[in-house]
C-alpha cells in the first residue's frame, strides 16, 4: 500500500466494469434487440445481385487514326467515362428492351479499370442474378457498339476530306499547271489514305468476359446485417449502463472524492480493496487489514497527539472505521489519535458531524465506489470544514467493494 501527497487517477474503466457486472442484463438485452433489428432488416430490405462483364479496348491500328504507341492512343479514364454516359446507356436500355431506363441503369453501374491493362469492367445490380448479368452485358455490348460507331463516323469524315481533294487535284491538274509534278505525288498519296480509309475494319475491342448470373445476393447478406445489429445493439447497452452510472452520481475513484471539497487538499488520497461481505461487517482479509494499519501508521505521522480521527461518511463505512480503531492496538506507545465512531452524512447526522470535526486532528473522508452519493458526501463534508481549522488534515478514502 503506497500514499500519494495528490489525489489518486480516477478508475473509470474498472468503474464501469463493476456497473456492467451489476447491469448485465442490459447489455445482453440490448444485443438481443440489435440482433433481432438486423435480422429483420435483413429480411425487408430487397436483395442485391451484382454481375460483371470485361471488355478489351482495342486502338484503332490505321495509320489513318494512330499518333503513337497504342497504349498511348487510349485513355482508360475517358473510356470509363464514356462506358458510364447516357448514350451507353441509352444504347443498353434499347438492348434489354424491358422496360429497364437509363437512368435506372446509372444506379446500378459501376465502371472500374483493370491495374495496368487497356480493359473496362461493368458491375451491374439487379433483383436477381440473370438481371443483374443481362444488364452487366448489355453495357459491355453497349459500349462497345458506340465506340465502333464513334470510330466509322470519324473514318467518315476523314474520307470525305480526302475525296475533296482529290477532286480539288484532279481538277487543277486538268489546266496543266507548272507544279504538276507535286500535285500528281500528292494525288499519289491522296488515294492511297481513301484505300485505306475504304477498306478499313473498326474494331474497337471485344467482350473478354460475359457475365455470370451469381450464386446469391451480394448485399445484403443477411448474417452481416445480424451482426452488426448486434454489435450496436451491444455498443448501446454499454453505454446505457455507463449513463445510468454517472446519473446515479456516485463515486468511483479517490480523485472524486477531492471533487466535493475543492477548497481543501487532501495530504493523502488513498484506495482500499475490501470484499463487499467485509465491508458489510463480516471479517476482513489480512491484506485489507494490512492496509488499514498502514493508513493508521500514516494518519499518526501527519498530525501526532493534535486530537483525534474523525472519519466522515456514509453508515456503511463504519466497519472500516472500526476497523480503524483496532489497528490503533498495533501501534507501539500510548495509542494517540484516538478515533470518533463513523459519522453518518446523511439526515441529521450531519449536525453530530460538524461537532465531531470542530475538535478533529485529522479528518478522513470515506467513501464506498459505487454506492456513496457525490451530492451526498459534499453536503456533509461543507458543513464539517465549516467549523475545523484549516491547519487540520484532510485524507480521502474510497473504499473499493471486489
Amino acid at each position: 500500500m503506497s500514499f500519494a501527497s495528490a489525489p489518486l487517477p480516477g478508475a473509470s474503466v474498472s468503474g464501469l466494469a463493476q456497473a456492467l457486472r451489476r447491469r448485465w442484463t442490459w447489455v445482453v438485452g440490448a444485443t438481443l434487440i440489435g440482433l433481432a433489428v438486423g435480422m429483420i432488416a435483413g429480411g425487408l430490405i430487397a436483395r442485391s445481385y451484382s454481375s460483371s462483364a470485361t471488355v478489351t479496348i482495342n486502338p484503332i491500328t490505321s495509320t489513318l487514326f494512330a499518333v503513337g504507341p497504342l497504349s498511348q492512343q487510349v485513355n482508360t479514364a475517358t473510356e470509363a467515362e464514356v462506358m458510364a454516359s447516357g448514350q451507353v446507356r441509352a444504347l443498353a436500355s434499347e438492348r434489354l428492351a424491358d422496360g429497364t431506363t437509363p437512368q435506372e441503369l446509372g444506379q446500378s453501374l459501376t465502371v472500374s479499370i483493370p491495374t495496368e491493362s487497356l480493359a473496362l469492367t461493368a458491375t451491374t445490380t439487379g433483383p436477381n442474378g440473370q438481371e443483374a448479368a443481362r444488364r452487366a452485358d448489355a453495357i459491355a455490348d453497349a459500349y462497345l457498339a458506340f465506340r465502333r460507331a464513334q470510330a466509322e463516323a470519324q473514318a467518315k469524315v476523314f474520307l470525305d476530306k480526302v475525296d475533296e481533294r482529290i477532286r480539288q487535284v484532279e481538277k487543277a491538274l486538268a489546266a496543266k499547271p507548272a507544279n504538276a509534278a507535286s500535285l500528281s505525288a500528292e494525288l499519289t498519296s491522296l488515294r492511297r489514305d481513301q484505300s485505306e480509309a475504304l477498306t478499313l475494319v473498326v474494331n474497337p475491342g471485344s467482350v473478354i468476359e460475359r457475365a455470370v448470373a451469381p450464386p446469391g445476393p451480394s448485399v445484403p447478406r443477411l448474417i452481416t446485417l445480424a451482426a452488426a445489429g448486434a454489435a450496436v445493439g451491444f455498443l448501446i447497452g454499454v453505454g446505457l449502463v455507463w449513463w445510468r452510472m454517472r446519473r446515479e452520481g456516485v463515486l468511483d475513484s479517490a480523485a472524486e472524492i477531492s471533487a466535493v471539497h475543492p477548497a481543501r487538499d487532501p495530504e493523502i488520497s488513498e484506495r482500499i480493496s475490501v470484499p463487499a461481505e467485509a465491508l458489510a461487517g463480516g471479517v476482513w482479509p489480512t491484506d485489507a487489514q494490512q492496509d488499514i494499519l498502514a493508513l493508521r501508521v500514516a494518519l499518526a505521522r501527519i498530525a501526532p497527539d493534535s486530537g483525534p480521527v474523525v472519519v466522515l461518511g456514509p453508515a456503511d463505512a463504519s466497519s472500516f472505521a472500526r476497523q480503524l480503531a483496532a489497528a490503533t492496538s498495533h501501534l507501539p506507545g500510548d495509542g494517540s489519535l484516538p478515533l470518533a465512531t463513523v459519522v453518518d452524512h446523511t439526515g441529521s447526522g450531519r449536525g453530530a458531524a460538524a461537532v465531531a470535526a470542530a475538535q478533529a486532528g485529522v479528518i478522513v473522508v470515506a467513501a464506498v465506489r459505487g454506492r456513496t452519493g457525490r451530492d451526498e458526501l459534499g453536503a456533509a463534508v461543507s458543513q464539517a470544514l465549516g467549523v475545523t481549522a484549516a491547519s487540520c488534515p484532510l485524507v480521502d478514502v474510497l473504499l473499493d467493494p471486489s
